[in-house]
C-alpha cells in the first residue's frame, strides 16, 4: 500500500508540473500573440491543475495503518495464555507444545492482526 502510494504521489506531482509548464507556456503565447484560444487553454490547464492539487492533496493526508499479527496460545487444563508471532504453519487449534506450569497440551486459540500505533 505504501509502494501504490509513492508511486501516485510521483504520478500526481509530474503531472502538476507539467500543469505549472503548460500554463507558463500558454500565459507567454497569449501575451505575445492575444489570441483568445490560449485562454480557454490556459482555463482548461488551471481547472485541471485545481483538480490534480487537490487530489495530491487528499493523497498526502492519507495515513495507512501498520499492522502486526499476533497468536494466542493457551493451556487446556489451567488456562494459562501466551502471546506471540505466529510461524509459518501455524493454524488455529493446532497444538503446539506443554504448557510450563502444569505440562498439559497448549493450543493455538486465535491469530489476528492489531494495529500498531
Amino acid at each position: 500500500m505504501r509502494e501504490l502510494k509513492r508511486k501516485w504521489m510521483t504520478l500526481y506531482s509530474a503531472l502538476m508540473f507539467a500543469v505549472i509548464v503548460a500554463i507558463a507556456f500558454f500565459t507567454l503565447a497569449y501575451i505575445m500573440d492575444q489570441n483568445t484560444s490560449y485562454s480557454y487553454i490556459i482555463m482548461l490547464l488551471v481547472f485541471f491543475g485545481v483538480y490534480l492539487g487537490t487530489n495530491l492533496a487528499k493523497l498526502a493526508r492519507l495515513k495507512i495503518p501498520r499492522y502486526r499479527i499476533v497468536k494466542v496460545v493457551k493451556c487446556k487444563k489451567c488456562g494459562y495464555v501466551e502471546v506471540g508471532v505466529p510461524q509459518k504453519g501455524d493454524y488455529v487449534f493446532k497444538e503446539t507444545g506443554t504448557c510450563p506450569r502444569c505440562k498439559g497440551p497448549m493450543y493455538i486459540i486465535s491469530i489476528y492482526r492489531e494495529k500498531v500505533s
